[in-house]
């Protein structure tokens, strides 16, 4: 029985040193670091400098994974973009203030030759290009 008290004293002696020799913001910055580093890191970093220019309400259309990036949790609408009339579709459902595509550039023609109508016309504007990875652009949509 005291063999169980010595292990329990020890366990808890453990687990209050390491609160107090890794204190939480350092292990969070530290998880935001290792995040930013998965997939594209140059794509990841490019996204969160763009939106932290609307940090309140905005959406981000993509295929890309970005659940794990810092802030974006709950921003994300998934998709494809293999089939036009869903794209269609999922346009016409926003919500947001502000939304973005995301759009692989191997994305479906009739999609792709719609982004590019409405980037002539304005309706959508090219923030930037990224081939660091897969070839990207990052789209903001204007209502």
């Amino acid at each position: 029985m005291a063999v169980k008290w010595v292990i329990f004293v020890i366990s808890v002696t453990l687990i209050l040193t390491s609160l107090v020799l890794v204190p939480d913001q350092k292990l969070r910055l530290h998880q935001n670091e290792q995040a930013l580093n998965t997939f594209s890191p140059t794509l990841n970093r490019k996204i969160l400098e763009i939106v932290e220019q609307h940090p309140q309400d905005y959406t981000i259309i993509t295929s890309y994974p970005l659940m794990n990036l810092p802030g974006l949790t709950g921003r994300k609408i998934s998709f494809l973009f293999d089939n036009y009339n869903d794209y269609q579709l999922t346009l016409s459902r926003l919500e947001a203030n502000h939304a973005y595509l995301l759009i692989p550039k191997y994305a479906e023609k009739n999609i792709i030759a719609d982004v590019n109508n409405k980037l002539e016309n304005g309706q959508f504007i090219l923030i930037f290009e990224d081939d660091s990875w897969i070839p990207y652009l990052f789209i903001e949509m204007r209502k």
